[in-house]
């Protein structure tokens, strides 16, 4: 696998939001993590290269050859989270 490293074109800051729910055996509960990101675009393709089985890619995949359509470059992040229970289906039993 080659990842190849081109100059950065743009940089942007976003921030990604994500909310996850299981039941908790009673009720609902769920983790909201929010990650703000500063990326630079590193072109196309990033990365080239063979996954041969018993990588997915190389056993599931139309071959074993690959190229990444698109990526960012990650150049600082950072995670917060916080999760919430409830004692019921409908979330307005907070536990």
């Amino acid at each position: 696998m080659a990842i190849h490293d081109p100059a950065l074109g743009f940089n942007a800051t976003s921030t990604y939001t994500h909310r996850l729910y299981w039941h908790n055996g009673v009720g609902v509960s769920y983790w909201t993590s929010r990650r703000p990101t500063t990326a630079g675009d590193v072109g196309y393709p990033p990365s080239t290269g063979t996954l041969a089985a018993p990588m997915m890619w190389g056993r599931d995949g139309p071959s074993a050859q690959f190229a990444t359509v698109q990526d960012n470059l990650a150049g600082n992040a950072s995670l917060s989270a916080t999760i919430a229970t409830f004692r019921d289906l409908q979330c307005t039993r907070p536990a």
